[in-house]
């Protein structure tokens, strides 16, 4: 098994560091303290060699006295008085430099240095009386000799007692050393015994403090290991093993949060696969709209919601649904343009969602809804647009009462939902316009098969009657007889042709293929031209038309097309409205052309006339009116191509109005 190197860590290292200043701090400590407790001995030792000196020197000026004593002897029979004064003179010289040096050597209280001047003093007095006998040449010289002798004794009497007092020093002194001589061993030891309890806790607080920090880690990591991930470990160190326990602590609490974001996005996926579930169940536009409020608000803790969708001319924005929300709060916003400056016709114009965590930075993006936003039930607000391939069908607004912060991944929950929301609503709508297309179908092949029908019995009815005269033997039919039968063919082949031609008519607005004969006309003039063909039929029905027009409102357009769109209202008219007058006026407003058929006929309904211009559509009343329901919608088909528009005005026992705007040019269009 190979062993694993590690690199000491610099927390270590420095500890090191620090204990190896301490030992040469206390090395230092250690040199100085032995030093002062050994200065004592150092200065008695220099006291030792300076009393020495001294000693030396007034041995030395002893030595001189006696050899200037000797001089001074040899003087009673000499005949040379110069050769012994010069020599005495010299010996005094030496024994005055030797006192005079060992008094500046002395200290200044000492006992030997007042015997030292004392005796320099004798010195002096001891030169002078030999000087005197040399140069004087006293008669006396007995009693010359006898003053100089005595003042040699007191000389050397007082250097003999300052020997003896500097002995005496000496002896002081090396009692002292004597005394003091443990002191720079005790002085040693108590530094060592110091230094040793120093670096026993100073090591031991590192080691400790290491011990725990591992420790300490040791433990974190086992915690960790039985999956206990919220366990912090104590961070005791602020060097590297402190910034290694904050690393771990990171690290772990880092995993923490990966695992709850990871466990809330798996719960997020299931709770999708659970509403994609719920989806697939839900048929209808309004059940769908309950799934994506009911679980969209749960999914992400929210208070309350708003479902809207454009309507089929995308112009206005419909709230549909909503949850959490007072009907009072929306009850002006149920519906508005899609122009208008909003949160909601905004994601739906440019796709992208809204987020806004606080109610500030609503207002602050749209301030001229600070008074609604105030009253509003939320603090933070999702909108998220509802997008099925290139376009958006609607938006969903998620409200939380509290603020909210939406992190990323929060947002794709959102907008995973909104997208599996559109596609749920994109799916009830086509299952809602495939079962309307299935009904109208059905309606429309039992309305056409009744109408188509209708012509054809009469006919059978009529050629059977025919063949059985025939068969009858019945040589002579009354012409009159015939007559009626052939009119009333031509009147059931009329209506059958009729009705073809606008099957025929649907099928082309239906293909694209509706194409237009563009000619300049008078529209006027059309107009009255098909009242006259009309007129028969009018008379006959004892209807009155009242026609009105301005003159030549000229203008380019289909003339067969427009015929046919004035002929339906007609017999509209005829239908609904029989032995009752009709007025027709024809105006120009600028560019403009402006036909109304006006009837007198029981009206139609508020919630109908929007419906009357679908195909397959007719108002539904007690008498039983026949037609396929395609006259008005192949009418407004026409007048759409010509970029036109036709609208109804109408109240209920008050006939109805249909007025078709037209621009007199086709480049153009109505307003």
């Amino acid at each position: 098994m190979s062993e694993t190197q590690f690199e000491a860590t610099q927390s270590i290292t420095r500890r090191l560091k620090a204990v190896m200043v301490a030992i040469a701090i206390f090395f230092v400590l250690g040199a100085v303290g032995i030093f002062l407790s050994s200065f004592g001995n150092f200065s008695g030792i220099q006291n030792i060699y300076s009393v020495n000196i001294v000693a030396s020197q007034v041995s030395q000026a002893i030595e001189g006295l006696e050899t200037s004593r000797q001089t001074i002897a040899d003087m009673e029979g000499a005949k040379n008085l110069k050769d012994i004064q010069f020599a005495f003179n010299e010996s005094q010289k030496l024994v005055k430099e030797a006192v005079t040096n060992a008094i500046r050597a002395c200290d200044d209280s000492s006992k030997a240095k007042v015997l030292l001047e004392k005796g320099l003093e004798a010195i002096l007095l001891y030169e002078e009386s030999a000087n005197e006998l040399f140069f004087e040449k006293n008669k006396d010289l007995s009693g010359q000799m006898i003053v100089m002798n005595q003042y040699d004794m007191d000389s050397k009497e007082y250097l003999l007692k300052a020997q003896i007092a500097l002995r005496h020093t000496t002896d002081d002194i090396f009692e002292r050393l004597y005394a003091n001589r443990y002191w720079p061993l005790v002085v040693g030891f108590t530094l060592s015994a110091i230094f040793f309890l120093f670096v026993v806790t100073f090591g031991f607080s590192i080691s400790n403090k290491i011990f725990h920090s591992i420790n300490n880690l040791t433990y974190a990591a086992l915690k960790v290991s039985q999956g206990d991930l919220t366990y912090q470990a104590p961070v005791i160190e602020s060097d590297e093993l402190g910034q290694l326990t904050d690393s771990f602590n990171r690290m772990i609490s880092s995993i923490h949060s990966g695992r709850i974001e990871l466990n809330s996005t798996i719960e997020r996926i299931k709770r999708l696969q659970r509403i994609t579930a719920r989806f697939s169940e839900a048929v209808t536009a309004d059940h769908v709209m309950e799934i994506s409020l009911a679980e969209g608000l749960e999914a992400v803790n929210a208070d309350s919601g708003v479902f809207a969708i454009l309507n089929k001319d995308r112009d206005l924005i419909e709230i549909q649904r909503y949850v959490g929300i007072p009907h009072e709060a929306l009850k002006k916003w149920r519906s508005f343009p899609l122009d208008k400056v909003t949160p909601l016709s905004d994601v739906i114009r440019y796709h992208r969602p809204l987020y806004f965590e606080n109610l500030n930075e609503f207002i602050e993006r749209y301030p001229h809804l600070n008074s609604e936003a105030q009253g509003e039930h939320f603090l933070a607000v999702a909108f998220l647009p509802l997008i099925v391939g290139s376009e958006c069908i609607g938006a969903l607004s998620i409200n939380f009462n509290h603020s909210q912060k939406f992190n990323q991944s929060d947002r794709e929950f959102l907008v995973a939902l909104s997208n599996q929301c559109a596609q749920a609503l994109h799916r009830s709508q086509l299952y809602d316009e495939t079962r309307e297309a299935v009904a109208a179908r059905d309606e429309f092949l039992s309305i056409a098969s009744h109408e188509l029908k209708t012509p054809l019995t009469p006919l059978k009815l009529q050629l059977q009657l025919l063949s059985r005269q025939i068969k009858k033997g019945e040589k002579e039919i009354s012409h009159e007889k015939l007559l009626g039968i052939m009119q009333n063919f031509d009147k059931q082949l009329g209506r059958l042709s009729k009705l073809i031609e606008d099957l025929l008519d649907v099928s082309r607005i239906t293909s694209g293929k509706l194409n237009l004969n563009l000619e300049k006309f008078n529209l006027s003039d059309m107009i009255n031209d098909v009242l006259t063909q009309y007129e028969h039929q009018l008379k006959k029905a004892v209807i009155k038309v009242i026609f009105i027009s301005e003159s030549n409102i000229i203008g380019f357009f289909d003339r067969m097309r427009l015929e046919q769109v004035l002929v339906n209202l007609l017999t509209n008219a005829l239908k609904y409205a029989p032995g009752k007058p009709i007025s027709v006026i024809v105006e120009k407003q600028k560019n403009i052309a402006l036909i109304t058929v006006k009837d007198q006929g029981p009206g139609i309904a508020q919630e109908n006339q929007e419906r009357i211009f679908k195909r397959f559509e007719r108002v539904k009343n007690s008498e039983n009116i026949g037609g396929l329901g395609l006259g008005l919608y192949i009418s407004s088909q026409i007048i759409q191509a010509h970029n036109g528009q036709i609208r109804i005005e109408s109240e209920l026992g008050k006939g109805s109005s249909f007025i078709i705007e037209i621009p007199l040019t086709l480049g153009s269009k109505s307003t």
